[in-house]
Parts: structure tokens; C-alpha cells; sequence
């Protein structure tokens, strides 16, 4: 709400002890008056102030202000009802001459009407213009007030500058007298700039005057549910964000539904649809009076907000993706330094080490240490420096305590480093704030070191999430994940901010920008800014429709996420293999192989193909299909294939080689002898040494050998090559490698084995002496003169220098073994999807080979093998994962109280039912083993109802893990989620609008958060209401904002965690009866250890026939045991007969 000028009252006195002035009938409850007076003698005491009405009047600034004889001073109250017409009397001890005044402004912020601190200037000399020396407000929408008096002769005017408006002045009438102005901006001043000093100009040369300047703080404007909920809907257009929610219907709400419908199911795509106004066609794509014809079609991007959040910066915490600045003499700093990040990490305990803002670059020979700023796995903050940019001469000061956030809480950590604290010792201090923006709390206790120190200027960039352009330290650290949302460097505590990124103020999606401080940043790799919203869509259609009387022409609008794009015909993400060669370095000709037929096109663009030169039927195309870093591969046969070269330049590699090259290809021979020697493959070159040829043996079980001729056809040497064994049947990566020296020629060929790595790496060669030449290699034959059967061939590829068969070996076996977060981050990376994990990159499950399939079918067999969420971001157009260990242990995102009213509209209704019920999961690894897990009993076992059971529920479930090892622990957490006897709650209704005071709370709540009911009704189990939010549907409007969630339990979710949760014995039971008020209660254990009697163990809470006790303490070194218990913790007490079972409220799980 804007400032607003009320009115203004002056009154004069030429000698009393008090004066006075009535509030204008103008005012109103609300409007914000200051009152000054200026009293012509500071020898007549201070001045005090009374309402005729009563009220506290609160003094403004440092209190009386004098300049000589005169004293003045200011205050300021936000009226009342009971003040309106109110008497304000000053008052002081000895009677004197006294000018005062009042001035109202309406829209001032009732709860801080002041914007930092009033200023005051004193007059310096004897003239006729006196200052008000102006303030710096911090924000928009500001006002400025300028108070002035002067006393000595009777003024008779009174001037303001430009730029001040004058509200009242008050003129004194004899020698000695006090005269004053109130004046003000009559509008808002720039925020962040100084809004003077002003110069007013009194008629009279006088020596005594003081001015006041104060900055007013405009009231904020109302926001939902007091204004209309602040809906933005914007389409990408021609590169730009364009509005049209100004367009949007008032009839029919803007719908977002997300996430999926159970625990069970895959996400479905996202969703929205509101509908446009369009009646002069603006919306048709194809009209062409649109100012946006041709810009509009199928899948035009569609992002949808509620207010203007400032945006973040994501980062996908692995090398090479960070934000940094170039150093500049204005980082240099060795002194007092003040370094403060604003950032949501992961996990405040990380696994290992995280840097948040760093000076510091090390590698072979480099010694540009100055600080880094870090959290380690601990939670401790982390401050460290080098003296003189060694390691060895670097210090490092740790907090007393953990920072206090949970897991991906948005915090501030700050880290001031007082070099000398002037008793000869220096000083590292903590801090944490909610935000950048503080108040900040010191963290633990300063840490002081005797001597004083200073930090290298170095040369190294200032990084954000990072160190070492980018990369990390090879002690045990990994790359910051997460959001960042501020990060500032200051010279000295408190001092003169010299790095800021200023990531609130840029515009989604910049890559490089100027910061506040002046500085280039550039954001690196895929790390990214982001604004938040509700959702990224692509509009899948645009339906006009109409009344039949021509009005009422709307557009529904109809969009959906990314899935959906992406589960549309999608042809399979290219293998490893075919991703990853053409990109290497030396590559001269490349064939896939993985053709469906029809010959084999070359894997470079515009590069002539590999021919099928005989019995082109004998190839079986897509036959093989055993290699897990390629798709199918084709078995040769008596075909032979033949592939031209493109011109290239030979090679001059460093040292005695003058010439070397590599022909790569992957090789499968039958399990069974060919018989004989066959030829693989040929290599036809320029040079003197015009042919080379490998060819297997079945000499010595199976095995390469190589001859070389000379372009005469004579043969110039041939052998047999020695390996530790047969190569019949094996997986194998072959590089043959020829090379030419100043005095001779050498064939050699090196292999791996698939899953084997390292360890069945072999080469072997032979050399020929003499001047022979190599020259370039023209072209590649592959096939024997007779047959190679069924031996499979494909990636062959010629390279321009000395190969090894371990490049590309991730590739090469599929990447077996790689995370499903790295998997995930890799295959969207390849394919340009943007992609947020949220979670412990690390803690993810390992995966096997990479199997060919569309990229969504491999990024679901991903989440579906670690057992988390994929589904879609809300801050792009793009995917979002979040892992299985992200959704253990959550703090609550959201906290309803059933009984507050507005917080839990209905319905609020429990399901019992079977939808996710698993008790017998086997679990089978693709192309593996399989292990089987069954609950045989409790309430959801597999025994019969009549038994206690539910009967039967199993489940088949294939995976892409690693080993079979993990298949025990995958199916006995499913059966855990399956048999998890608590009641669904699938549908939980919020409204913003009606419990404002969570409005931002269940704005936050996303896929796979966790949210709560307290107090649910007597009709309920008394437990809070656990839920994890599996999906939703909001309904935007005007007034309202409904949010309906589909969730599931939380609670199979909660898991233990080392030394800090609990197991209970493997069964326990009251030995006695108890009556609803006994607290000490005789326990018997039946199976496995006894309770604790540990004093340090208690309390801790049980669970007995549906209430919850806490127990206080246990004695007894035998069965059973005596327990002191308090009562009804959860509300419910009632008697319990012996024999009934007990155990732990909440005990340990185990997470997978």
C-alpha cells in the first residue's frame, strides 16, 4: 500500500513549561504521526510528551538532539481509535520559548514504520540555510520526512529545496525564538540511494539548527487470501516469457495435478488447464491476425507461478558444475575476512565433506590456497585458510557445534575470521541465520588461537558449491548438491562486501551475468538458475470454443509435463558404446554395427559405409546380443565386409614412434573351434608395410596371431601370439595396434574381457626390423576368406593413435556398477533433459549394465531399482528424482492441527484396504538370480485370515542391479512396505486460503515429502497422522487455493539410525495385569534379550494394546522385570490383562 501525506499541525509558545497542539479530525486509526518540538534552551530540562487520551508516544532516534541553546527531539505513534482528536502536550521544567509540530501519513507499515535509523545533522556555522542530512532507504515505495529548527531571530519564511514538499512551519516572534519546517518527499525515493542532505533556507543568519531525516516504510501490500492469490501463467514464446493470465478466465480455475496416483505406480505426467480469453483470436497459432502467428503449436512451453520468487541456483553436485567469478584484486583480501552462504544442501550431514564458498586452487605444482568455507560429514562448519597458499601452512578452525538444520532445510552459515583481536591472538566465529538477510546467531563458541595470522591474496576464482575449478580435494570431500540461494564475501567483519553473485536478482536460466559488486559470474556445466514455480508444462492442445452469438470465445487449454513427450514413440537412447566413440579423440572411421540390416552405416556423419562385399545374406543382423555397453551386434558367417577410410593426416606422436594406429573393435568368438586360422580382420595402408592382418588360431586352445606384407604382397613377418588363454567364447574389446619406429614395425593385440575389468587385460605383439613405413590406413576388411560363423563383430573403429581397449571401459561393460543418481544424471545429461535429484547423490543403489531402451524407460528402471520417486520438476521442464534414502527420517514439511480451525477441511477419511499389501516379494536380477522374502507372520502375513493372516499377496519384481547380493535386501524392504499395518489416508485436503499462517509450508509440500495431523478426532487412533504425499491436484482461483493430496503412510519410512534408535526384544508381555493408573508394571520377556536397565537408555515409549506409555526406568536382572512407567502419553489409559503383548513405540528398521 502506497504512503499517503494526512495532514499537519504546528503550535508556538513564547515561554512556558508546556505546549501543545490537538490532532486534526482528518486522522485516522492507523496513520502514522510524528511530533517534533524544538525548545530554545537546553537548560530547561528535556521534553516530555502526554495524550490527552492516554497511549505510549515512543521517542524516535538517539533522544534530544541540541545544537547549543537549542535542544530538539522526535516521536511517533501509530494511531488508535482512542487517540483520534487526542491533545499532545510537550513539556519541561522551566518556562522558555518552544515550536512544535505533528504530521500524519497514511500506509505506514504499523509494525516497522521506520526504515533503519532517523539521521540528525547540527548546524556547523552561522548562516541561513541548515541541512537535513538525508538517509539511505533499503527498499522501494520509501518516503522521506525532513524535520529542521533553528532558533535565534524571529524567522519569517522558510524555504524547502526541490524535491521536498513542505507539509507546516511553525514561525517564532521575538529574539531567541525557535521556527521549524516539516517536509517531506511527497512520493517514494530510490531505495539503495541517498536521499540527501536537503538544504532549507530560513530567512535569518542563525548559529543554532538541527534536521532530522526519516525514512517511512510503506505498509506491504496485502497478500492472499486478503488479495487475489497472485496466478501466473506464461507461455515461452519466441524466447521470452509472455503473460496471459490477465486473460485467464474467472470461471474456471487454473488445475496443476502431480506426482502419482498411489505408492505403487510410476508418476503419471503432470498436468494443467485453464482456459484464455481470446475473442480476437490472440490464442490461435494459426491465425494470422495473432501478434503470435506461427510461434504457437504443439508443445509450447507453459510454466505456471503464484507470486515472483526470486530464483535459486541449482547445483548437480558432480565436477565441473559451479558458479565462479575471476579473481580480482578486490578478492585479494588478508585481513579480517566475513564469508556467508544461503543455501539447501542435500543433507546438512553429508556423507563426506561439502564445500559452500571457496578461494583456493591446488593441483601439480600449484599453490593458490587463500580459504574455503565448508560443512562436514559431521554438520561442524568448516573455516579454513593458508598463510601462504601451501597446504602445509594452512589452518583450518572448526565449530563447537553442528549447525542446527535437518537434512534439506534452507540455512545461512557464516564465517568471520578476525585476523588480530588485538591481544595478540586471532579469532574464528559461527554463525547461522534462516536467511543471508540474518538476524544471525552465533554457533558454539568463538575458537581462539594464540598469534595473530593473515590469509594468502592468491590468484585463485572465487567459487560458489566448489573449490578447485570445480573440481574437489582428494581427501574424502564431494561436489556441493543442492540449491544456492545467496553467498557473499566481505573485507572485514561486517565490511565492504566484495563478492556476491547476486543469484536473487538474475534472470532464470543466465549463464553468465554482473553481480552487485561488478563482477562476471558464470554458472558452469549444468549448474543453473531456477525460478520457482508450480509447475513447468508443454501445451499439448488448444481447443477454441464458443458461444453461438459470437461472444464467450475461450481457449481450453490443456498441457502435460515432460513424461509425456518423453513416453511418446521414443526410439531407444543410443548404447554407450555408439554414444561415446565418435567423441573420442583420434577417431578416422567408426562403424556401430548395430544396424537392422541392410549394411552398416558409418557412426560419423557423412562417412562412407562399411560394405557388405559377399554373401550379404549370410549376416545375421542384431544377432548378438551379449555385450552390455552395445546393442544387438550381427554374427558374420562367410560374409566380409569392407569399409573405405577417409583421407586423414598420419600421426606423429612424441619420442622414437614415428607412426602409430589403432584398429578397436568388439569380438566374440563361438564357444566352439572354428578350426584353422581365420582372418578378423585387415588393414589395407599407404605405406611400405601395406597389409596387417589378425586372424585366430585354434593353436594353443584358441588365440590371435598377426602377419604383416609389404605392397609387393610378400609377406614380411607372421606369429602366432602367445595368451594366458583360449579367446573362444569370451567377450572381448581387441585393439590392434600397429606401429612404426625408425628401425622396425610392431602388431600387437591387446584385449579386456567384459566384467572381468583389470584383471583380464592381455597384450601381446610382434616386430619386424627394417625401414618399413606405415603411412595412413585406407581401408578396413573385416571376415574370413572362407567363414567366420557364428562369431559376432561390431565398433570397429580405426584410430589415429596408440588405442588401449581400457578407453571407454565404463562404456564398455554398460557402466555396471554406476550408481542409479550417476546413471540417471548421466543419461539426462546425453539427451539434454534437465534433471534435479533431490537427496545423497551417493546413496543411491548400484545398478548393472545399461540395457538398451527409449530414455525414460531407462531412467524408470533406474528409480524403480533404487525405490524412489522420478517424476517432474516444478522449477523447469524437466525430471525430477527423488532417491529412496531422501524420503527416510523426513522432518515435516507441513503440520496440521485437526481442531485448528481451517487447517484440515474434509475429507479426513482412512482407508483400510489392500491396495498396497505385499507379504511374499520375489526379487530377480536382469540377467540374474533371484532371492524371495515372505512375511509368515503378524496382522498382514501370509497365513490365513482364520490364522491371523491376510492370506497370500506376492509380487514378481525384475531389476537392474548390480548383484545378486542386493536382492535379499530389495525384496525384504518391499515386503515391509507391503506389510505395513496402518490405515491409508489417500486423499488429505489443505487450503491455503483458510489457514494462511501454512501457507507457505503447504506451498513447499512436494512429491515424496512428509506432512502430518495432530489431534486427529476421538473417533481415530490418538497417533499424529503420518503421511507421505505421493501426488496432488491444486485448484487455483481468485480467492482459493485447494491443494488434495494422494498419500501413503509415512511410518514404514521412519528407519533406524545408528546409535541413535533402538531395537526391543523379540517379544515381550505384561506378567500381571494393570489397572488404567498402575505405573509400575511387572514385563516378562519371551524371546531374545532382556531390557535395558540402563539409566542412560531412559525414558523411552511403549506400546501396549493401543496405548502409549513412556518408560521412566527398568530393574531386574531376570525375567521379569519391573517397569516404572508414565501413562497415557498418546491420551489413551485403560487396563491391560496379563499377557498382552508389549513393545516399542517406534523401533528400529532397518533401511535398505
Amino acid at each position: 500500500m502506497a504512503i499517503g501525506f494526512r495532514d499537519a499541525v504546528t503550535a508556538y509558545t513564547n515561554g512556558a513549561t508546556s505546549n501543545a497542539i490537538v490532532l486534526p479530525g482528518s486522522l485516522q486509526a492507523g496513520d502514522y504521526v510524528l511530533v517534533f518540538g524544538a525548545l530554545s534552551s537546553v537548560s530547561a530540562g528535556d521534553q516530555a510528551i502526554a495524550s490527552s487520551t492516554g497511549g505510549t508516544w515512543a521517542p524516535l532516534g538517539p533522544g534530544s538532539v541540541d545544537d547549543t541553546n537549542l535542544r530538539t527531539r522526535v516521536w511517533a505513534k501509530v494511531l488508535e481509535a482512542s487517540d483520534l482528536g487526542a491533545t499532545i502536550t510537550l513539556s519541561w521544567t522551566s518556562a522558555v520559548k518552544h515550536s512544535m509540530g505533528a504530521v500524519a501519513y497514511s500506509g505506514v507499515d504499523a509494525t516497522s514504520p521506520i526504515d533503519g535509523t532517523p539521521a540528525t545533522a547540527v548546524e556547523a556555522g552561522t548562516d541561513t540555510t541548515h541541512d537535513a542530512p538525508g538517509v539511505t532507504p533499503s527498499g522501494a515505495n520509501r518516503w522521506v520526512v525532513d524535520l529542521v529548527a533553528d532558533r535565534g531571530a524571529a524567522d519569517t519564511t522558510i524555504t524547502a529545496p526541490d524535491g521536498r514538499t513542505e507539509r507546516a512551519e511553525q514561525l517564532g516572534n521575538s529574539l531567541g525564538t525557535t521556527s521549524l519546517i516539516i517536509a517531506d518527499s511527497d512520493g517514494p525515493v530510490t531505495g539503495g540511494v541517498a536521499s540527501g542532505p536537503s538544504t532549507y533556507t530560513f530567512d535569518q543568519a542563525q548559529a543554532n539548527a538541527v534536521g532530522w531525516s526519516i525514512a517511512l516504510t510503506p505498509q506491504p501490500e496485502p497478500t492472499f487470501p486478503h488479495a487475489p492469490l497472485d496466478v501466473r501463467a506464461e507461455l515461452l514464446i519466441d524466447g521470452a516469457w509472455v503473460e496471459t493470465i490477465d486473460k485467464a478466465l474467472k470461471r474456471d480455475p487454473v488445475t496443476i495435478t502431480r506426482g502419482r496416483s498411489n505408492e505403487a505406480s510410476r508418476p503419471d505426467p503432470s498436468k494443467a488447464k485453464l482456459s484464455l480469453r481470446d475473442q480476437e483470436g490472440k490464442w490461435a497459432g494459426r491465425n494470422p491476425r495473432s501478434p503470435y502467428f506461427g510461434l504457437l503449436g504443439r508443445n509450447t512451453p507453459l510454466r505456471i507461478r503464484v507470486g515472483d520468487a526470486p530464483p535459486y541456483a541449482y547445483m548437480p553436485g558432480q565436477f565441473g558444475h559451479y558458479i565462479s567469478t575471476p579473481d580480482t584484486a578486490a578478492l585479494d583480501i588478508t585481513g579480517d575476512i566475513d564469508v556467508r552462504a544461503d543455501v539447501a544442501p542435500d543433507s546438512w550431514r553429508p556423507s563426506r565433506r561439502i564445500i559452500l564458498v571457496s578461494k583456493y586452487l591446488t593441483g601439480s605444482g600449484i599453490n593458490e590456497r587463500s580459504w574455503f568455507l565448508q560443512i562436514s560429514a559431521d554438520g561442524t562448519a568448516v573455516f579454513a585458510w593458508s598463510t601462504n597458499g601451501t597446504l602445509a601452512a594452512v589452518q583450518t578452525r572448526t565449530s563447537t557445534e553442528p549447525v542446527p538444520f535437518t537434512r534439506r532445510e534452507r540455512g545461512a552459515v557464516r564465517a568471520t575470521l578476525d585476523v588480530n583481536n588485538g591481544a595478540g591472538q586471532h579469532v574464528v566465529t559461527f554463525y547461522t541465520a534462516a536467511t543471508i538477510d540474518g538476524p544471525w546467531t552465533q554457533l558454539g563458541d568463538p575458537v581462539t588461537t594464540a598469534g595473530t595470522t593473515s590469509i594468502y591474496a592468491g590468484t585463485a576464482a572465487l567459487e560458489i558449491a566448489s573449490v578447485t575449478g570445480g573440481t574437489f580435494f582428494s581427501d574424502g570431500g564431494r561436489q556441493y548438491h543442492g540449491r544456492v540461494y545467496a553467498a557473499q564475501v566481505r573485507n572485514g567483519i561486517d565490511g565492504t562486501t566484495v563478492g556476491d553473485p547476486g543469484i536473487a536478482g538474475q534472470t532464470e536460466g543466465d549463464t553468465s551475468w554482473t553481480g552487485p559488486d561488478g563482477l562476471t559470474w558464470t554458472a558452469h556445466g549444468r549448474a543453473r538458475l531456477l525460478r520457482p514455480a508450480r509447475g513447468h508444462f508443454e501445451v499439448a492442445s488448444w481447443p477454441p470454443s464458443w458461444h453461438v452469438s459470437g461472444n464467450d470465445v475461450h481457449v481450453q487449454v490443456q498441457a502435460a509435463g515432460i513424461r509425456r513427450r518423453l513416453g511418446q514413440g521414443a526410439a531407444p537412447v543410443q548404447s554407450p558404446l555408439r554414444r561415446s566413440i565418435p567423441a573420442t579423440a583420434g577417431v578416422v572411421a567408426y562403424w556401430p554395427m548395430e544396424d537392422a540390416g541392410g549394411g552398416f552405416a558409418s557412426g560419423l556423419a557423412g562417412a562412407p559405409a562399411l560394405r557388405v562385399t559377399r554373401n550379404p545374406t549370410a549376416v545375421e543382423y542384431q544377432a548378438d546380443t551379449d555385450f552390455v555397453g552395445s546393442a544387438a551386434l550381427p554374427r558374420m558367417g562367410t560374409s566380409r565386409l569392407v569399409g573405405t577410410v577417409p583421407a586423414y593426416t598420419p600421426p606423429n606422436p612424441p619420442g622414437s614412434v614415428i607412426n602409430a594406429q589403432s584398429l578397436m573393435m568388439l569380438l566374440h568368438l563361438p564357444d566352439s573351434a572354428l578350426g584353422g586360422t581365420r582372418q578378423i580382420a585387415s588393414l589395407s595402408t599407404t605405406g611400405t608395410a601395406a597389409r596387417w592382418d589378425m586372424w585366430y588360431s585354434t593353436s594353443s586352445g584358441g588365440t590371435f596371431g598377426v602377419t604383416i606384407y609389404d605392397n609387393t604382397g610378400t609377406q614380411i613377418v607372421t606369429a602366432t601370439l602367445v595368451f594366458s588363454g583360449s579367446v573362444q567364447g569370451r567377450l572381448l574389446r581387441v585393439a590392434f595396434k600397429i606401429q612404426e619406429t625408425a628401425t622396425d614395425i610392431n602388431a600387437t593385440v591387446e584385449f579386456t574381457e567384459q566384467g572381468r575389468g583389470i584383471d583380464s587385460f592381455e597384450g601381446s605383439g610382434q616386430t619386424a626390423f627394417g625401414s618399413w613405413t606405415i603411412g595412413s590406413v585406407r581401408s578396413v576388411t573385416i571376415g574370413d576368406p572362407a567363414d567366420l560363423g557364428d562369431t559376432s563383430i561390431g565398433h570397429v573403429t580405426l584410430y589415429n593413435l596408440a588405442a588401449s581397449p581400457f578407453d571407454l571401459v565404463d562404456e564398455f561393460e554398460g557402466y555396471a556398477g554406476e550408481v542409479a543418481s550417476a546413471r540417471m544424471a548421466r543419461l539426462a545429461a546425453e539427451n539434454e533433459i534437465p534433471l534435479v535429484i533431490v537427496g545423497e547423490l551417493d546413496d543411491t543403489v548400484a545398478l548393472g549394465a545399461q540395457r538398451t531402451g527409449a530414455l525414460l524407460e531407462l531412467l524408470d528402471q533406474a528409480a524403480d531399482a533404487d525405490g524412489g520417486i522420478l517424476h517432474e520438476s516444478r522449477d523447469e521442464l524437466g525430471l525430477e528424482y527423488r532417491t529412496r534414502a531422501s524420503l527416510y527420517n523426513q522432518a515435516r514439511t507441513v503440520t496440521l492441527d485437526y481442531t485448528a480451525r481451517g487447517e484440515v477441511p474434509p475429507p479426513l477419511t482412512p482407508t483400510e484396504d489392500d491396495q498396497a499389501t505385499r507379504n511374499d516379494v520375489t526379487a530377480t536380477r536382469d540377467g540374474g538370480s533371484s532371492a524371495r522374502v515372505v512375511r509368515e507372520d503378524g496382522p498382514l502375513s501370509v497365513l490365513p485370515p482364520e490364522e491371523g493372516g491376510v492370506g497370500i499377496y506376492d509380487e514378481e519384481i525384475t531389476l537392474g542391479v548390480y548383484s545378486d547380493e542386493q536382492l535379499p535386501g530389495i525384496a525384504s524392504w518391499r515386503v515391509h512396505l507391503g506389510t505395513w499395518d496402518e490405515a491409508r489416508y489417500p486423499t488429505v485436503v489443505m487450503w491455503p486460503h483458510t489457514a494462511s499462517h501454512l501457507l507457505d509450508d503447504m506451498a513447499a509440500l512436494d512429491v515424496g515429502d512428509r506432512f502430518s495431523v495432530t489431534n486427529p478426532p476421538p473417533w481415530l487412533p490418538p497417533e499424529d497422522i503420518d503421511q507421505l504425499m505421493q501426488g496432488y491436484t491444486e485448484v487455483l482461483k481468485p480467492w482459493s487455493w485447494e491443494i488434495t493430496t494422494n498419500a501413503s503412510p509415512a511410518g514404514p519410512w521412519t528407519v533406524g539410525v545408528r546409535d541413535s534408535s533402538r531395537r526391543g526384544t523379540a517379544g515381550s508381555e505384561l506378567a500381571a495385569p494393570v489397572d488404567a493408573d498402575d505405573t509400575s508394571w511387572s514385563v516378562a520377556t519371551t524371546t531374545g534379550p532382556l531390557w535395558t536397565t540402563d539409566v542412560a537408555e531412559f525414558p523411552f515409549d511403549l506400546l501396549v494394546g493401543g496405548e502409549r506409555v513412556t518408560v521412566t526406568a527398568i530393574t531386574g536382572a531376570s525375567s521379569p522385570q519391573a517397569f516404572t512407567v508414565v501413562r497415557s502419553a498418546n491420551g489413551i489409559s485403560k487396563s491391560h490383562n496379563a499377557g498382552a503383548p508389549v513393545q516399542l513405540a517406534a523401533p528400529a528398521i532397518r533401511a535398505l
